[in-house]
């Protein structure tokens, strides 16, 4: 757990003086700054989400950082796309894999008003 903490610290650190340089604009504007979690393998895999589920949450909690976690409708939709993962003894998304991941993104960025749909 302790190096854990100092491993969050060591990568926020960076990480969250990006996040206020952004937020706070210049030149150039404000910009909005996210972490996007989203889960490796597929529900069918053992790999333990949860542990780097949690490392990126609490890094985000410490240095203020929107975070964006998939997990849910990742899990809850990643049946329907199959196969996601390009089954190599690797945890690769395959090209199916890839466009349900750009579907969930899309999705989770216009209910946040993130993005806007372009009308014809």
């Amino acid at each position: 757990e302790d190096c854990r903490k100092r491993l969050q610290e060591m990568m926020g650190k960076p990480v969250g003086m990006l996040n206020q340089k952004l937020i706070s604009g210049g030149s150039w504007g404000k910009a909005r700054f996210e972490i996007c979690f989203i889960p490796a393998g597929d529900t069918y895999s053992s790999y333990n989400n949860n542990t780097y589920r949690g490392f990126w949450s609490g890094l985000c909690q410490r240095w203020n950082i929107p975070f964006m976690d998939l997990t849910e409708p990742f899990f809850a939709l990643g049946r329907t796309y199959f196969p996601i993962m390009d089954y190599h003894d690797n945890l690769h998304y395959s090209e199916v894999g890839h466009r349900f991941l750009s579907l969930l993104l899309i999705h989770e960025l216009k209910k946040e008003g993130l993005v806007q749909t372009l009308k014809k």
